[in-house]
């Protein structure tokens, strides 16, 4: 079965339709305006920022000034005339040297430059000056470090022979002190005293009375007498062996 549809009801909505498609026409046509309007924006912008570097470069670059380009050609001449003294070149390469030096003159009188002073290059003819003495001065405390430090090691050399040579003469010496001492036996250290023998014995009075008898003998009277008088004549050998 079909549907019987109304015809005043098509004929409303055909206008609903047309009034959405105005609707999307104009915003479009907005949207165009706008972007339109943005991009003429740009443009004016550019064009203000060109004629403002335009300006800024006109009003700071200017044609260097008469005493800058003389000072130029003063110092290129003054250069040419140091070359060729150390060189000694010959005419060709004299005259090539005067047409860069015009060359270069003429293009100095032709381009443009921020604004400048002669006293600018002046004070910095100065500081290269000062930089120059500074350089030197550095150079000359290198120099000075240079000779310390040799000297230093000179110093150092010379204490290491010293050295080496002390150390000669203590091994030297220490072998003539070993070969010298007394070689006593060990158990010397170990061995008892007197005075133990005697507490070890059972009758240590009788010993003690045979000692008393023995030291005040002749026999032991001269021989302490002996050996006293071999002390001194030895002592005195010495001190003339010394003296000598």
């Amino acid at each position: 079965m079909k549907k019987i549809t109304d015809p005043s009801k098509q004929k409303m909505a055909i206008p609903k339709k047309n009034s959405q498609l105005q609707k999307k026409v104009r915003k479009q046509n907005q949207q165009s305006t706008g972007l339109k309007a943005k991009s003429s924006k740009i443009q004016g912008l550019k064009e203000l920022d060109g004629r403002s570097v335009q300006g800024t470069k006109a009003k700071i670059y200017k044609p260097l000034a008469n005493s800058i380009v003389e000072h130029i050609e003063m110092c290129l001449e003054t250069a040419t005339l140091s070359v060729s003294r150390d060189l000694r070149t010959s005419q060709y390469v004299q005259d090539s040297q005067r047409c860069l030096k015009q060359k270069l003159l003429c293009h100095c009188k032709k381009m443009k430059a921020p604004i400048t002073k002669m006293s600018i290059l002046k004070n910095l003819k100065k500081d290269i000056c000062g930089e120059l003495q500074r350089m030197e001065a550095s150079e000359e405390t290198i120099k000075c470090l240079k000779d310390n430090t040799e000297k230093a090691l000179d110093a150092t050399n010379r204490i290491n022979e010293q050295i080496v040579d002390l150390e000669q003469r203590l091994g030297s010496l220490t072998e003539a002190t070993n070969s010298d001492t007394l070689l006593l036996p060990s158990a010397s250290f170990q061995a008892p005293t007197m005075q133990e023998y005697i507490c070890m014995l059972k009758n240590p009075k009788l010993l003690l009375k045979d000692l008393q008898l023995i030291e005040s003998s002749r026999l032991s009277t001269n021989m302490r007498g002996l050996i006293e008088k071999s002390y001194g004549e030895a002592e005195s050998l010495y001190h003339t062996r010394k003296r000598n």
